[in-house]
Formats: structure tokens, sequence, C-alpha cells
């Protein structure tokens, strides 16, 4: 049996019991309880469901499932999520949230391979390259505002810079250095698509 006592915690089990359950689960079950009684709330955490969310939004990027934004690099396309590119990325959250209503964006200013690596990170919180392109990854992540993987990067070789040493590579403005086109022809769905370049 256990009961509070004048704001102490009192364990009184009869010798003759075999307990198998430890102080911490008491305390633990005891603290629910009163909590309950009390009309407390209480936090629920599911330690798995971030890595569990980001799994599954891989799995339906990879199978082109419930897909809403195709983005063309160097002649690849790849189909995105654009809450995942926009949540990831202060770019594409600017590019969304101007009025853009494509669902096809041509990207310029970066080679196919290592924007399918700056895509896995996004999906998967890791990034698999050679050390030589190290730091071509974190001159993208710092212009496409992928901050984790800037911080990421900062951490694991806190002396990386981009390319040009000396300059500060800043993000991309939206309303200067691209020109929009709409192609229409571009997709198979008759969608704008949007050339930045």
């Amino acid at each position: 049996m256990c009961f509070w006592q004048r704001n102490v915690f009192v364990l009184d089990f009869p010798p003759c019991l075999n307990i198998d359950v430890t102080l911490q689960d008491l305390l633990r079950r005891e603290h629910h309880r009163v909590a309950a009684r009390m009309g407390m709330s209480i936090r629920i955490q599911g330690t798995g469901h971030g890595a569990n969310l980001l799994t599954e939004l891989n799995r339906c990027r990879l199978s082109n499932d419930l897909c809403d934004v195709v983005l063309r690099v160097g002649g690849h396309s790849f189909p995105a999520h654009r809450v995942v590119l926009a949540c990831a990325a202060s770019y594409f959250r600017r590019l969304f949230s101007s009025g853009r209503g494509a669902s096809t964006f041509t990207l310029d200013f970066m080679a196919p391979a290592n924007f399918e690596k700056l895509q896995n990170f996004r999906y998967t919180a890791e990034v698999a390259t050679d050390m030589t392109n190290v730091g071509m990854l974190y001159e993208l992540a710092q212009r496409l505002g992928v901050q984790e993987l800037v911080r990421t990067c900062q951490a694991t070789f806190p002396n990386l810079r981009g390319s040009s040493p000396g300059e500060q590579v800043v993000d991309l403005d939206l309303d200067l250095g691209f020109t929009p086109t709409i192609a229409g022809a571009a997709s198979a769905c008759d969608d704008e698509a949007i050339y930045i370049g």
C-alpha cells in the first residue's frame, strides 16, 4: 500500500509480499493517481513518432504518393510534398507562400545529384556524401535555408565555409535573380511551371 502523509510519499507493504515493482514505477503510478484526482493534465509523448513520420513521408516521396509538387533540376524530376519542403527550407517556404500556385518548379542553380542529397536529408535527417562534396552541400543548405543541415555540417566540421571564403552566402531572393516563365506544356497535367534560375 502506498499513500501520502504530510507531503511525504509512504510505502507500507506487509513483509510477506514479494514485490516485483521498482520504487520509480510506484512513484510514477501514484503521481498519475494524484494528478488525476487534482484535475491535472499529463503529457504523453511518443518517443518514436518523429522518426516514424519521417520514414513514412520518405516512403510516400519515393513511391510518388501524395506528392503535390515537382522540382526539375538538370533534366531530372523530383516529386515532393510542399509542406515538407516548406518546413525544412526557408527558400521553399517563401516560394510556396508567395502566391505562385504552380505545381512544377525548375531549379537550375545546382546539380541534380546535390539536390537529391538535400532531398534525402529533408526526408531522413541524414545524408551520405564524400568529403569533397561537403562544402557544396553546406553552401546549398545555406542558400536554401536548410538550417538543420547547416547546423549539422558546422557541428561536424567547425571550420567549414562555403566555396567563397570571406563572402557570406545568403538565401536566394525570390524577387531577384530569376525569371519566372509560365510553361504549361512542360507539365503533363497542364499546370503552371516556374523556372527559377
